[in-house]
């Protein structure tokens, strides 16, 4: 399988730097990514009318041409949510950071509207067990198993101090 892009690590450790997130907001911030890319790509998924008027419809599936773009777009869109602006009109709130990424600035604010009509009726909304459940499996991933390292230099990825508030 040829790679299409960067290393994914190294382009999510980018992504975090680009848009300023604290070591103690990337674990919920990926949680919230993942959970995001499961559901927008997810065939599964009950959907909706989309922005452009007709039913949304899932992304496309998670493959080394694919990957890279989708993983912005989910993201920005948890970082968004966790930051109190998962409204639709803070959509291309952070196309500045687009640029560092190969993506025009109208291309990253199409791919936020495109990816929030993915995610279906559940929209940006996560139930706090399921991203307590995406904690955990981040955990055991990039810390308990010490072969790979976490974007975040912190292995304090406790849910006990977690707001509950941004699960929603």
């Amino acid at each position: 399988l040829r790679r299409w892009g960067m290393d994914l690590h190294q382009y999510i450790k980018q992504i975090c730097q680009a848009m300023e997130c604290s070591d103690e907001d990337i674990p919920l911030m990926m949680a919230r990514s993942l959970i995001y890319l499961d559901r927008a790509c997810s065939v599964d998924t009950e959907r909706h009318y989309g922005y452009n008027g007709e039913s949304s419809q899932p992304c496309p599936p998670l493959l080394p041409r694919t990957v890279h773009r989708l993983v912005l777009a989910t993201m920005v869109l948890s970082c968004r949510v966790g930051r109190g602006q998962g409204g639709i009109e803070y959509d291309g709130a952070y196309c500045e950071i687009s640029t560092l990424f190969g993506v025009p600035s109208s291309t990253l604010a199409t791919m936020e509207a495109i990816m929030r009509d993915a995610l279906g009726v559940e929209g940006l909304w996560i139930d706090f067990y399921k991203l307590v459940h995406y904690l955990t499996a981040w955990r055991q991933k990039f810390i308990e198993e010490g072969t790979n390292e976490s974007p975040s230099s912190s292995n304090d990825l406790s849910v006990t101090n977690m707001d509950i508030s941004d699960s929603n």
